[in-house]
């Protein structure tokens, strides 16, 4: 699918089918949010020759739910940090 790698690089509006074949190529994906009949994720891909994009996008929690594509590729650049993140745990007491 040439033609899409071409419009998404060109910045041109796509199609939905076009959003959901680019999910194919989706190698970071995270869940933003739960709903009762779908799951909301953001997912980073990269074109073929390397520039990569992020992508919010829904997909059904049933087998009756359709899989949605709201919003188009936004150009991203990819970087590592380091996170320190505190956590709250609760053991138990020894009485």
């Amino acid at each position: 699918m040439e033609k899409i790698w071409k419009k998404l690089k060109n910045k041109e509006e796509l199609k939905e089918y076009e959003i959901s074949y680019l999910t194919e190529f989706i190698e970071d994906e995270k869940i933003i949010d739960t709903g009762r009949w779908v799951v909301y994720y953001v997912g980073h891909f990269k074109d073929p020759d390397g520039q990569w994009y992020e992508l919010d996008y829904a997909l059904g929690a049933t087998e009756n739910q359709e899989n949605e594509f709201y919003s188009q590729p936004v150009r991203v650049t990819r970087t590592e940090k380091e996170v320190t993140r505190t956590e709250v745990v609760f053991e138990k007491v020894e009485d």
